[in-house]
């Protein structure tokens, strides 16, 4: 129960982070409105942040993504706080992470166009993110699972198109063992359309 009010006030303080974007983004004399949106208008490259945030730690990364019609497709997905849940030595940490090469990591989702027309409410679908890693000298699987359902709106403004995910990270197996405990891992994603 303490997880899930946690979650919840992270999703909120990520819709008020979103809000406060929004309303900041004001001419001299009118805020700027939210424009009509229609779930095909959804598709595209993103760039921006996400924010990872686990325990009392949180830490800000670039990000970009490509978004289809029907999956989100991360093409280097953030792993720090994964490796360091696995290793606890921070510079063993820092030498597996520069190791790594690229790992992408695909989601569905199905979309829903909100009554008022100017929002797409995405309901994420998540799967296990799969890699290679190397640990004590040998490469080992690892096997990231996630919650069931992650969410996620679209919306545009006159300053452009906005897409932002969240979701959560709750278990990691290596080698097919689950971690015994992992806090779980909380991705807040926020992307501006190309």
């Amino acid at each position: 129960m303490k997880n899930r009010m946690t979650w919840m006030r992270y999703v909120a303080l990520f819709a008020l982070i979103g809000l406060t974007f929004t309303a900041c983004r004001m001419d001299d004399d009118n805020m700027i409105e939210l424009l009509p949106v229609k779930v095909a208008d959804v598709p595209g490259e993103y760039t921006g942040k996400t924010v990872i945030r686990q325990d009392n730690l949180s830490k800000n990364y670039p990000i970009s993504f490509d978004a289809s019609a029907d999956a989100i497709v991360f093409e280097d997905f953030p792993l720090e706080q994964i490796v360091s849940s696995i290793i606890a030595d921070p510079i063993e940490v820092k030498e597996t992470l520069d190791a790594l090469q690229n790992v992408s990591y695909t989601m569905g989702y199905t979309a829903e166009l909100a009554s008022h027309e100017k929002e797409v409410l995405l309901s994420l679908e998540m799967q296990a993110l799969q890699f290679e890693m190397p640990i004590d000298g040998e490469t080992k699987m690892v096997v990231v699972h996630f919650k069931e359902k992650g969410f996620g709106t679209y919306y545009a403004t006159s300053m452009g198109r906005e897409l932002y995910l969240g979701f959560e990270a709750n278990k990691i197996e290596v080698d097919g063992t689950e971690l015994p405990t992992i806090n779980p891992i909380n991705f807040l994603v926020g992307g501006l359309r190309k």
